[in-house]
């Protein structure tokens, strides 16, 4: 089987209102571990954080224009100076801050579990139907490793796509035709599961198959193609590869 699936991880491979209280809870496990303090306030610390960091790092114009390899040294950098600001402690030094980073997401992603269910199964059966499996995420590929690697399921992805692969955010409109000339496929073999439509829009005008994933209730159905139950997933690839006689 030739045709190459790529999946998103938050809405598709994980829910992230599932996601985000555990990520709060373990990363005040760890700072309290390595910095002292109280857990619980730590953890409340980054859960307050997040959405002030999402509207400076998606919304802003000028962030959203940088590449991504500076994108995610600033973002490093600024999440872990919020993290001791909203906690009242005095910041750590520049030169300090990525390994703070670093080691935080080591500690806190393989401890996540926030699968969507029905899709490790998922991945295993198509894997042995012998589709190439990808991500394609907003999260770093060292990152969406260790996502996948706390799911059971790295070992059956081909390649891990990481703006960071390409240097390329994934609101870029370009992100996938990116992906798609690095691993050097024609987007007519690929089959894309994304649930935002802003996403979506992006990988369609690649010629690429989308599939929107809907079970989270974030994105209602808007586009033909949809799943709201992961377990479906393999048949509904299979029939659109009939269907259209890819």
């Amino acid at each position: 089987m030739s045709f190459a699936i790529f999946f998103d991880d938050g809405g598709v491979l994980n829910d992230n209102d599932i996601r985000g209280p555990q990520w709060s809870a373990f990363c005040g496990e760890f700072f309290h571990s390595k910095f002292g303090g109280d857990p619980k306030v730590w953890g409340e610390a980054n859960r307050k954080i997040t959405t002030s960091l999402a509207t400076i790092f998606w919304g802003d114009t000028k962030v959203i224009s940088q590449d991504y390899i500076t994108f995610y040294a600033n973002y490093k950098s600024e999440w872990v100076k919020q993290m001791f600001e909203e906690y009242g402690r005095s910041v750590p030094p520049e030169k300090d801050r990525e390994r703070i980073f670093d080691t935080t997401i080591e500690y806190v992603w393989p401890k996540i579990h926030s699968a969507i269910p029905g899709i490790v199964e998922c991945v295993k059966e198509l894997f042995s139907k012998g589709f190439l499996l990808y991500t394609s995420t907003g999260l770093h590929s060292k990152e969406i490793k260790m996502v996948l690697e706390g799911m059971g399921i790295k070992q059956f992805f081909s390649e891990f796509f990481g703006p960071d692969l390409i240097n390329t955010r994934k609101r870029n409109p370009k992100f996938f035709d990116h992906i798609f000339k690095k691993v050097n496929i024609d987007s007519s073999k690929v089959i894309v599961i994304e649930d935002n439509p802003e996403f979506i829009g992006y990988a369609l005008k690649t010629g690429a198959q989308v599939i929107q994933a809907c079970v989270t209730g974030e994105y209602p159905p808007q586009f033909p193609l949809y799943v709201e139950n992961m377990h479906e997933l393999p048949n509904i690839i299979e029939n659109l590869i009939k269907t259209h006689d890819l």
